[in-house]
């Protein structure tokens, strides 16, 4: 591929006014493109995602998850329950995300 050389071409101070102008009622018709706003919301958004995906394998590898509802703040919220909880005893202690109060999980089904 050849290389081209790059010559300086003079502008008078009216030509580049000229151009300026152009420039400006281009830039006011078609917008500005701000690349480095479009990037930086790209790099959240593939955050975001890759949290998403990590908290989707997290909650797969558990294998099993329960739904809590808070007693004194009335929150509920999933609990994805660790790996080995099916053996003795069946209970674990864990704190509301919402007001961090104690909480006592029974992991054995109520028959009804």
């Amino acid at each position: 591929m050849p290389e081209y050389q790059k010559r300086i071409i003079s502008v008078s101070p009216d030509e580049r006014r000229e151009l300026e102008e152009a420039k400006k009622r281009y830039d006011e018709r078609h917008g500005h493109t701000d690349w480095g706003g479009f990037l930086a919301a790209m790099v959240g958004l593939g955050l975001a995602g890759v949290g998403i995906y990590a908290l989707a394998k997290i909650m797969q590898r558990s294998g099993k998850s329960v739904k809590v509802s808070c007693p004194a703040c009335k929150a509920s919220f999933v609990l994805a329950l660790p790996a080995g909880t099916r053996g003795h005893p069946p209970v674990l202690e864990v704190n509301c995300p919402e007001c961090d109060a104690e909480l006592v999980v029974d992991l054995v089904p109520k028959i009804q």
